[in-house]
């Protein structure tokens, strides 16, 4: 086995034995190499079909995330100041928002992964919306996008778009 498919391997089980993402520069000081290297072999993981999430506050293993429970798409749409209303109320009721997507008439599916499972994490993931000045993929879409979300039980999940439908967020499948 060379260098580079003992570190791959070494990564690989540094993200199943967190329960947070890592972030790249965390594993490549674990490590002793750079963050680009990781980025390659992370890259280079996927290729092996390791299905490796890359979010805003690091990696992680989407078997780890996909063990949570229920399943759902939400459709959704509200202004930019409404952001962190709308994932805070998605975690408020046990929900944990694993990404956010566009349907682009021009390029197809465009999306992020987040993993987003409590109000602090919601409202880092805004501060770094705001402190980017990155826009947000629904702006491709006049504010239209879904979010990919688990929850415990499908009766979280029906709270959760009861809530949403409340708030005037959620909008009918198209």
């Amino acid at each position: 086995m060379t260098d580079g498919e003992k570190r791959r391997e070494r990564i690989v089980k540094l993200l199943e034995e967190s329960e947070t993402p890592v972030s790249g520069t965390r594993l490549a000081a674990k490590l002793g190499v750079s963050r680009q290297i990781i980025v390659q072999d992370v890259a280079l993981l996927r290729a092996e079909n390791r299905h490796i999430l890359s979010t805003y506050q690091g990696y992680v293993l989407e078997t780890a995330v996909a063990e949570r429970g229920a399943v759902r798409v939400f459709r959704v749409s509200h202004d930019t100041k409404d952001t962190l209303d709308e994932l805070q109320t998605i975690v408020d009721y046990g929900g944990r928002v694993l990404d956010v997507f566009v349907e682009h008439p021009l390029y197809g599916q465009i999306r992020a992964d987040l993993i987003i499972g409590s109000r602090l994490e919601a409202a880092q993931f805004v501060e770094q919306m705001e402190a980017s000045l990155a826009q947000p993929l629904k702006l491709l879409t006049d504010g239209h996008h879904y979010h990919t979300v688990t929850a415990p039980s499908e009766r979280h999940l029906d709270l959760i778009g009861q809530e949403l439908e409340r708030k005037g967020y959620l909008l009918p499948e198209a």
